[in-house]
C-alpha cells in the first residue's frame, strides 16, 4: 500500500527509487529532542534534511522540524497536489539514499518535530512515510516539561540582558490551563478512552484556547475563562502536552510496538551516553562512542534574547544553539503549591500511561 521494504532500514515509498526517511522523533516539546536529533548527525550513518529544504517556501525550523504531518499543512498539501503529491513534497526534503548506499553503508535520514504527538490525526498521516519506519518519543515528568514550556516561550520574547522573575504569571496559566481542561471534560473519559473521544476533547481544547485568547473573549459562552489574564500564556496547550496518556492511544493504534520507542528526559539527562547506545540498536546504526558528542546540549533559540544565553548561535533567525551540559537553562524554582497542584492533576494520567507502556 504505501511501497516496498528492501531493508530493516531501507522502505521505498510508492512510486520512488530511493529509500524514505528511515526514523522520527515525534515528541514531546521540551524533552530533549533538539539535543537528540544533534546527536544523531553525528553518527556517521545518519543524514540530514537536504541543506535547501523548504517546506512552504520556508525553511526547516533548526534543520529539524518539518511538521509536515501537522493537520493544516498536510491536508493544505493533500488538497493541492493529491496525496501521492504531497507525499512527494516531503521526500523531496530528504537527500537521495539509493538501495545500494543503504546496503553497503546502512545510511538513513530521519526528523524531528516534537509537536506531531500534541494534535488528532497526525499519527495516521505519519504513517504514509512511516509504515515501518521507526518513531522515538521522549516523555519527561510532564510538571517540569510545563514549566521549562513556559519560561522557553517566555525568554524567546525577552531581549538578551532582560530580567525575569516569577511574578505568579505561571501560577495563573495553570489556573486558566486547567479550568480550561475541566471545562472540555479531561477527566471523565480517563476510565474508557477511544481515539475518537480522545480527538473530541482535544478540539475541544483548541478551540475554546482559540476563543478565550481572543482581545474579546465571549463570556456569554465561556462564563469565567474569561476573567483570567491570559496575556502571559504564550505556551499553547503548557499542561494538555503532557497528558502523554491521551497521546499515546492515538499513535499505538496506527503502529506496532517495536516501531515505537519511549524515553524518559531524565535518562536521557542523567545517563546520555547509555541512552545513545539504546537508540542507536533501535535504529539499526553502527555502535559508536558517544561519550565525545554528547559533552553539550541543543536548543532552539533566538538570537539576543534570554533564549540563546550562553548558547553559541549563527545567524539571526531563530535556530539551534549548543551550551556545554553543565550551563543549561534555569529558571525561578518553582512554587511549591503549584507543583502540588499539578502533581495532584497528572497523577490519574501517569497512572494509566504505565499500563500500556
Amino acid at each position: 500500500e504505501y511501497g516496498r521494504q528492501v531493508s530493516p532500514t531501507c522502505f521505498i515509498p510508492k512510486g520512488r527509487e530511493t529509500c524514505g526517511p528511515h526514523f522520527a522523533i515525534i515528541g514531546s516539546m521540551k524533552c530533549g529532542t533538539t539535543s537528540l536529533f544533534s546527536y544523531l548527525l553525528r553518527h556517521p550513518q545518519v543524514l540530514p534534511l537536504r541543506k535547501d529544504a523548504k517546506l512552504n517556501g520556508r525553511p526547516i525550523l533548526g534543520e529539524k522540524e518539518v511538521r509536515f504531518f501537522q493537520p493544516s499543512t498536510f491536508n493544505g498539501l493533500v488538497s493541492k497536489y493529491g496525496i501521492q503529491g504531497a507525499m512527494d513534497v516531503y521526500y523531496e526534503l530528504f537527500p537521495d539514499i539509493t538501495p545500494e548506499q543503504n546496503a553497503e553503508e546502512g545510511i538513513i535520514t530521519g526528523e524531528a518535530t516534537p509537536m506531531y504527538v500534541c494534535q488528532n490525526d497526525v499519527a495516521k498521516y505519519a504513517k504514509n512515510a512511516y509504515s515501518t519506519g521507526k518513531l522515538i518519543w521522549m516523555m519527561r515528568n510532564p510538571i517540569d516539561r510545563a514549566y521549562s514550556d513556559f519560561w522557553f516561550r517566555t525568554f524567546l520574547s525577552l531581549k538578551e540582558g532582560g530580567k525575569y522573575e516569577d511574578d505568579g504569571t505561571f501560577r495563573t496559566c495553570v489556573e486558566s490551563d486547567l479550568a480550561l481542561l475541566n471545562y472540555c471534560n479531561v477527566s471523565e473519559q480517563i476510565k474508557n478512552p477511544t481515539v475518537e473521544s480522545v480527538a473530541e476533547y482535544s478540539n475541544c481544547v483548541a478551540e475554546t484556547t482559540r476563543m478565550i485568547s481572543k482581545r474579546y473573549c465571549p463570556k456569554v459562552d465561556y462564563g469565567s475563562l474569561c476573567d483570567y489574564d491570559r496575556s502571559g500564556c504564550k505556551a499553547t496547550g503548557m499542561l494538555k502536552n503532557g497528558i502523554y496518556f491521551y497521546q499515546y492511544l492515538e499513535w499505538k493504534s496506527q503502529f506496532n510496538d517495536d516501531q515505537l520507542l519511549v524515553i524518559r528526559s531524565e535518562d536521557f539527562y542523567r545517563n546520555t551516553t547509555e541512552v545513545m547506545h539504546q537508540i542507536t540498536e533501535f535504529l539499526g546504526l553502527e555502535a559508536l562512542d558517544w561519550s565525545d558528542i554528547v559533552t553539550k546540549a541543543y536548543n532552539i533559540v533566538i538570537p539576543n534574547t534570554v533564549s540563546a544565553h550562553n548558547h553559541e548561535t549563527e545567524g539571526a533567525m531563530m535556530g539551534v544553539g549548543s551550551t556545554p551540559t553543565e550551563n543549561t537553562a534555569s529558571y525561578p524554582p518553582m512554587d511549591p503549591d503549584t507543583r502540588k497542584l499539578l502533581e495532584d492533576f497528572y497523577a490519574p494520567y501517569n497512572e494509566k500511561l504505565k499500563t500500556i507502556l
